[in-house]
C-alpha cells in the first residue's frame, strides 16, 4: 500500500514537472517569436535605415535610383524628388510648404513636423516602395537659418532629423549649407540642364559648351556665380573650382548674405528716418507696412500719394548697396570685372532666377534685358492699382538696383529668367543632388 502511494506520488511530481517544462518552453518560444517580429519591424521600417534590407541589396545596385532633397529656405520648405537612370536625370517631383523652417525657431517640434509631413508624404508616394530602403533623404538649410542664433539652428536641425527618421528612407545630412556651396550648386543645376555636361561616345565632357553666369536672388541672400573666361587676369580673391565628374570648372563665386530680396528690403525699411517712414516713395498711397523688430512693432507708409515714384524709390537701394560691408563691396567689384570681361568676349549667358522670375510674372516677356526691370517698375508705379499694391514697386526697384548699382550691368544686357529648364525647377537642389549622387550616377 505504501509502495503504491509512493509510486503515485512520483507520477504526480513527474507530471507536474513536465507541465512546468511545457509552460517554460511555450513562454520561451513565444518570447523568441515576438523578438524576431520586433527585429524584423525595426530592420524594415525603423528610424536608422543605415543599411538596406538584404532582400533589396541587389535592387539598390540597379541603374534606376532616387534621391530626395529638402530645401529649407527662408520663405518656405521644398522637396525635390529626383529620378536617375545611370547618370542621366529622368525627372523631378516637387512640392512645397510655408513658412520656412527659420520662422519656426521659437515653436515646438509639432509645427516642424507639420511643415515637413506633406513633403515627406509626397516622397513616399512618388518613389516605388521597393526603392524606399535604397533612397537617401537630405535636408539643406539656406540663408534663413544662417541668420539665426546657433541655439535656434540646433533646435530646428535636431527636431527635423527626428521627423525624417520616421520615414522608410536613409537619412543623410541635415545641415545648414554654406552660401558659396548654394551658389555653385545652382550654377551646376543650370549647366547640367543646358547640356554642358553631355558626354560624347568616349565619355568626355562637351567641349563646345557655352559659358554661363547665375544670379540666384533668394529671400535672405543672393548668390553670384560666374564661369571664368580664358585669358582673364583680374582679381582672383573669389575664384574657386568646381569638380564634377572628370571636369574641373573655375568659377567666380560669392554669397551675399543679407542681400536677398526680403532681407535687403527689410534693412532699408529699418534704416528709414522718422520722416521717411511716413512718405516712403516705394509704397502706394495708404499702404501701411508692418515691421517686427527687437524694439517692437513699427510701420512704414506713404501718406502722400504724389510722393511715389520709381526713381525716388530706386535712390534708397543705390544708397543701401553702396554702403554694404567692405567684403560685399569687394565681391561686387570683382563680379563687375569678370562680367565686363566676359561681355567683351561675348561668351557668357546670364541666368537670373528665384525672385527675378517671381516678379517677371507681373508682366511676362519673351525677351528680357536689365532694362525690362526698370520698365516693369515704372509700369507698376503707374498701374493705378492693378499691380501697384503692397511691396511690388519696392521689390522691383531692388532687383533693378542690384543689377545696375551692384553688378554694373547696362540696361541692354540680356537676361534669362527661367522657372524651369527641361521640366526641372531651376534651384540649387539638382546641383546638390548631382554632387551627392556623383559616385553612383557618374559611372
Amino acid at each position: 500500500m505504501v509502495t503504491l502511494r509512493m509510486a503515485a506520488r512520483r507520477r504526480g511530481l513527474h507530471a507536474k514537472r513536465n507541465w512546468h517544462v511545457s509552460v517554460f518552453l511555450f513562454l520561451g518560444l513565444t518570447f523568441l517569436v515576438a523578438l524576431f517580429a520586433l527585429l524584423s519591424l525595426i530592420t524594415g521600417k525603423g528610424s536608422d535605415n543605415s543599411d538596406p534590407p538584404k532582400s533589396t541589396t541587389g535592387l539598390c545596385d540597379t541603374p534606376l535610383m532616387y534621391d530626395i532633397l529638402l530645401d529649407a529656405g527662408s520663405t518656405g520648405t521644398r522637396v525635390h524628388i529626383f529620378e536617375y537612370n545611370k547618370w542621366r536625370l529622368v525627372g523631378e517631383v516637387y512640392n512645397s510648404t510655408h513658412p520656412g523652417l527659420s520662422q519656426l525657431a521659437s515653436d515646438d517640434s509639432a509645427n516642424i513636423s507639420a511643415n515637413l509631413q506633406p513633403l515627406m508624404a509626397t516622397a513616399v508616394r512618388a518613389i516605388p516602395e521597393v526603392y524606399h530602403p535604397c533612397t537617401k533623404v537630405t535636408l539643406k538649410a539656406t540663408a534663413g537659418l544662417r541668420l539665426l542664433p546657433p541655439e535656434k539652428v540646433e533646435f530646428i536641425l535636431r527636431e527635423t532629423k527626428k521627423v525624417l527618421r520616421r520615414y522608410p528612407f536613409v537619412v543623410g545630412s541635415v545641415s545648414v549649407m554654406d552660401g558659396d556651396e548654394e551658389g555653385m550648386d545652382a550654377w551646376l543645376t543650370v549647366a547640367y540642364l543646358l547640356g554642358l555636361f553631355d558626354r560624347s561616345a568616349e565619355g568626355t565632357p562637351n567641349s563646345t559648351a557655352k559659358r554661363i553666369a547665375t544670379i540666384d536672388m533668394g529671400g535672405a541672400s543672393t548668390q553670384l556665380v560666374l564661369q571664368m573666361s580664358p585669358g582673364y587676369t583680374g582679381e582672383t580673391q573669389f575664384i574657386t573650382s568646381l569638380h564634377f565628374g572628370v571636369t574641373e570648372i573655375p568659377l567666380y563665386t560669392y554669397s551675399f548674405l543679407g542681400l536677398g530680396l526680403r532681407q535687403a528690403t527689410l534693412e532699408v525699411l529699418r534704416e528709414l528716418t522718422a520722416v521717411e517712414r511716413t512718405s516712403f516713395p516705394c509704397f502706394p498711397s495708404r499702404y501701411r507696412h508692418r515691421i517686427d523688430g527687437e524694439g517692437g512693432v513699427s510701420f512704414v507708409e506713404n501718406i502722400d500719394g504724389n510722393a511715389q515714384g520709381f526713381g525716388a524709390c530706386l535712390r534708397f537701394f543705390h544708397r543701401f548697396i553702396n554702403t554694404r560691408s567692405s567684403e560685399h563691396l569687394a565681391a561686387l567689384r570683382g563680379g563687375r570685372h569678370v562680367l565686363k570681361f566676359a561681355e567683351g568676349a561675348q561668351s557668357v549667358e546670364i541666368f537670373a532666377f528665384s525672385f527675378f522670375h517671381r516678379l517677371w510674372r507681373l508682366r511676362p516677356a519673351d525677351n528680357v534685358t536689365v532694362q525690362y526691370y526698370k520698365e516693369l517698375g515704372e509700369q507698376v508705379y503707374s498701374a493705378g492699382g492693378k499691380h501697384n499694391s503692397g511691396t511690388n514697386c519696392m521689390d522691383v526697384a531692388y532687383l533693378y538696383g542690384f543689377l545696375t548699382s551692384g553688378l554694373g550691368l547696362s540696361d541692354k544686357t540680356k537676361l534669362n529668367v527661367p522657372y524651369v529648364l527641361n521640366d526641372v525647377k531651376v534651384t540649387w537642389a539638382l546641383g546638390a543632388s548631382l554632387l551627392s549622387m556623383e559616385g553612383k550616377v557618374w559611372r
